[in-house]
């Protein structure tokens, strides 16, 4: 008996840690928890990843609402898909706008790093 692969019930195990972390739930597990206890009875085997992420990046990359809210690292691997997701043009244009309205307004330009932590901090 195997378990089908649903993104949003499956289970995914960082090497060297023996929590995995439960999509449907969107946190880490005991590998005696009972969800998963069953899930393994039944033949599911949790996805394996090297790094924790590796995990955040995949899940922002497949299914963003499946992050974790308490997670920094996960939190911000969310907010650098919808960054992603930006046309570069239309990232270029807001740019040098806001660099215009600076210098119109006597302000220092600041840089494309720095307005992309801005964008960050509005998501």
């Amino acid at each position: 008996m195997s378990v089908p692969f649903i993104l949003r019930d499956y289970y995914f195990q960082v090497l060297g840690d023996s929590r995995v972390y439960a999509t449907a739930r969107r946190i880490f597990v005991a590998a005696d928890d009972a969800q998963y206890v069953s899930f393994v009875a039944r033949g599911g085997v949790a996805w394996k990843v090297a790094t924790e992420a590796d995990l955040w990046q995949l899940l922002a990359s497949g299914a963003p609402d499946l992050l974790p809210e308490g997670i920094p690292a996960a939190v911000a691997a969310r907010k650098d898909h919808q960054i992603s997701k930006a046309d570069k043009v239309a990232f270029e244009v807001a740019f040098n706008h806001e660099n215009r309205l600076r210098t119109l307004e006597g302000l220092q330009p600041i840089t494309k790093q720095q307005f992309l932590n801005g964008i960050r901090n509005l998501l």
